[in-house]
């Protein structure tokens, strides 16, 4: 909803809420149940107490899914497409001890490029006010950028992981100082996006807020970032920060509502 806001259009459809929320809880269902028959890492315990519930939620989730995709325009339906097909690429399996998202150095750029896909593409192609291509496609790399900083400090709590499993990430290559300079460029770009090429209309000022705070909190909890951080510190607080920009959003909205009407 906060990207339709960037683009004036604050109404979401119905199928396509249902399409992003099914679509997710089906991909992290499916993304925990492989993991705990291909990974063997004692970070995932707690997942594997669940595990009688993830067949279950990845077929109620599958299920909504496919009907609310059923119900998305031509164009929402190939970017709902690209972003499953994306999805399914970061979790199955190549082969018995291997996903495709141990490939050395594609799993962030998976990540990236699904959470940009899932919410810069597939809102626009179902917006009615249907913006210009390249501002679009300005949006879709400051969100990318955005993604790969912040999850960079995932892969360096999963740096021993990783190395047990012979995944070669950002951290592992190149070091946690070469990565935070690496993830605080990466943010400084996107905001650079932002507010000189991305956003231009000065009705979109209050998502354009959302975007900016997010990206200095990010940057901020990027640099505080090590690998003795508690686990709340990235499932929690880091992860929360995707969530930033449209929560940001929602409160400006309300706040130019109660002073300006």
């Amino acid at each position: 909803m906060q990207t339709l806001a960037l683009y004036n259009q604050t109404d979401a459809s119905i199928p396509l809420l249902i399409f992003v929320f099914a679509g997710t809880l089906t991909a992290y269902s499916l993304h925990r149940w492989v993991g705990i028959h291909v990974l063997s890492s004692q970070r995932l315990s707690h997942v594997r107490s669940l595990q009688a519930w993830w067949p279950w939620m990845i077929l109620v989730g599958g299920l909504a899914s496919f009907y609310a995709f059923l119900d998305l325009t031509y164009a929402g339906q190939i970017f709902g497409a690209l972003g499953g097909a994306l999805s399914v690429a970061y979790i199955l399996p190549i082969n018995k001890n291997r996903r495709i998202r141990d490939i050395p150095g594609l799993k962030i750029f998976l990540i990236s490029m699904t959470w940009a896909t899932t919410t810069v593409l597939l809102p626009w192609a179902e917006s009615s006010a249907y913006p210009d291509w390249p501002g679009v496609g300005w949006h879709f790399l400051s969100r990318a950028l955005f993604i790969f900083a912040i999850t960079l400090p995932f892969d360096l709590r999963d740096l021993l992981s990783d190395e047990e499993h012979h995944t070669l990430t950002l951290p592992l290559l190149l070091g946690w100082p070469a990565c935070l300079r690496l993830g605080l460029l990466a943010l400084t770009l996107s905001l650079f996006i932002d507010l000189t090429i991305g956003i231009t209309a000065a009705s979109e000022w209050v998502a354009l807020t959302g975007n900016i705070v997010a990206l200095l909190i990010s940057g901020i909890l990027l640099i505080r970032t090590h690998r003795d951080k508690p686990e709340y510190y990235f499932s929690l607080i880091i992860d929360g920060v995707m969530y930033l920009p449209w929560l940001i959003t929602l409160l400006l909205y309300w706040i130019s509502n109660v002073l300006f009407t």
